[in-house]
């Protein structure tokens, strides 16, 4: 853990407004363009990041409580998974007509515009993506999201540009092989 991310977790376990205004300063402008990308509005994003900070809050408060990355890494994995949830919330509730809510926020689609061929081997990928790690999902996810390798490793907090690229190549070459093991996939392709 970095001496920063150490620094803003100790504000968060103490509530200071100082390290709140500094996260605020620093991390929401990320989480608004997130959530702006996928489908959500400024309330959205607004709503997310709070929720997000409640969640890292009651965790730091756990004595068995530790992170292995950069603080916004662990924010946006965070902000992600709950964007996710409540993504998942809304497809269950029912829609109006001028409402669109994707199956996956990083995967920009049109209505129609798959056929069933295509619609099943997308429900495939969603299904094999989501047994990958929260690392390779946050890799995957931003390089999805059109995000550079400089970007990625800074996100992630990786020492360098190489290991960013090595951990993603990893991450793609599992994702591609729980695709081919997933029992619906030779139909796919008989």
């Amino acid at each position: 853990m970095t001496k920063k991310t150490n620094r803003i977790l100790r504000g968060i376990q103490q509530g200071e407004e100082k390290t709140l205004r500094e996260i605020y300063r620093d991390y929401y402008p990320m989480v608004q363009a997130f959530v702006s990308k996928n489908n959500g509005s400024a309330e959205d994003a607004a709503d997310l990041f709070h929720d997000a900070l409640v969640v890292i809050f009651e965790k730091s408060q756990k004595n068995t409580f530790a992170i292995s990355c950069r603080f916004s890494t662990y924010l946006y994995a965070v902000c992600r998974n709950l964007w996710l949830k409540k993504l998942r919330q809304r497809k269950n509730m029912p829609l109006e007509a001028s409402q669109h809510v994707p199956e996956q926020p990083f995967i920009e689609e049109a209505p129609g515009l798959y056929t069933d061929t295509e619609a099943q081997k997308k429900k495939i990928f969603q299904r094999c993506f989501a047994k990958l790690s929260e690392a390779c999902q946050n890799i995957l996810s931003l390089s999805m999201e059109g995000r550079s390798v400089d970007d990625i490793s800074s996100e992630m907090g990786h020492s360098s540009k190489q290991h960013t690229l090595n951990r993603k190549y990893r991450c793609k070459e599992t994702l591609k092989k729980l695709v081919k093991q997933d029992p619906d996939y030779p139909d796919l392709y008989a």
